[in-house]
């Protein structure tokens, strides 16, 4: 069986279109993924890279991008409203407000 490391962001928005789709994946093409979470929020801060940060009418967009490619694939989506202390969510239970 073929070997898959698979990395994903923890809380990305596309990421949850390919994590939902890949344990079909890996069994229609015989598989054996390894899920590698990762944060790379902390990154992205130390870059000042904070994507759709004041940018409203890019993080529409986004969450419209996200509506189609949802319905493209037949996955479940909801635009959540993100808690208050979203600019600071670093940990894996938190990215709950984004699956």
């Amino acid at each position: 069986m073929a070997k898959l490391d698979f990395w994903y962001s923890i809380g990305s928005t596309y990421s949850y279109l390919t994590v939902m789709r890949m344990g079909d994946y890996a069994r229609d093409n015989g598989l054996d993924v390894t899920w590698r979470p990762f944060d790379v929020r902390h990154i992205m801060v130390a870059q000042k890279n904070i994507p759709f940060r004041d940018k409203p009418v890019k993080t529409a967009y986004m969450w419209r991008d996200m509506e189609r490619r949802a319905e493209l694939y037949g996955l479940p989506i909801r635009v959540p409203r993100p808690p208050i202390r979203f600019r600071t969510c670093r940990w894996p239970t938190e990215s709950r407000y984004w699956a």
